[in-house]
C-alpha cells in the first residue's frame, strides 16, 4: 500500500502511518533548525570527543514505543530512507540523510558524513542510551 501508493510512496507513508511521518516530519525539521534535546547534547559531546565534526541531530525513543517501530522499519528499507531523505532534504531545504541509530534512536545528519564518524555517533548514542 506503501509503495504502490497511487500519488507515490510519500503519501503512502503519510497515509499508512500518520503519527510516523509526524515525527519524522519533525526530527527532519529539528536537524534542520539546529535544534537540541538532552539525549542530543549528551551524543553530541561523546561524538564530538571521538572526532566528529559533521553537523547531526538525534532522538531517542523507549523501547516499544510503536511509532518509533513504525520509523525503525520505514527508514530501515533502504529505498524508502533514500525516498524520504531527498524529500525532507528539499522540503527542509537543507541536505540530510534520515536513518535509525541504536536502539530505537532516529538522526539525521548530513549527505558528506564519512562513514567512520557515522560510527562514532552510533558508540556515543549507545552509550548514552538512558535506559
Amino acid at each position: 500500500m506503501v509503495w504502490s501508493h497511487p500519488e507515490g510512496p510519500i503519501k503512502g507513508v503519510q497515509q499508512v502511518f500518520p503519527e510516523a511521518w509526524k515525527r519524522i516530519h519533525a526530527i527532519a525539521h529539528h536537524f534542520a533548525d539546529k535544534k537540541t534535546n538532552p539525549y542530543n547534547d549528551l551524543v553530541q559531546a561523546d561524538a564530538k570527543e571521538m572526532g566528529v565534526n559533521t553537523p547531526f541531530y538525534v532522538e531517542h525513543a523507549l523501547d516499544g514505543d510503536p511509532v518509533a517501530e513504525q520509523i525503525h522499519g520505514i527508514l530501515g528499507d533502504v529505498a524508502m530512507g533514500k525516498v524520504i531523505s531527498k524529500w525532507m532534504s528539499d522540503h527542509c531545504k537543507a541536505p540530510m540523510v534520515l536513518a535509525n541509530v541504536c536502539c530505537n534512536g532516529c538522526t539525521s545528519y548530513r549527505p558528506d558524513m564519512p562513514d567512520e564518524e557515522i560510527n562514532k555517533m552510533q558508540l556515543a548514542a549507545i552509550k548514552n542510551n538512558p535506559i
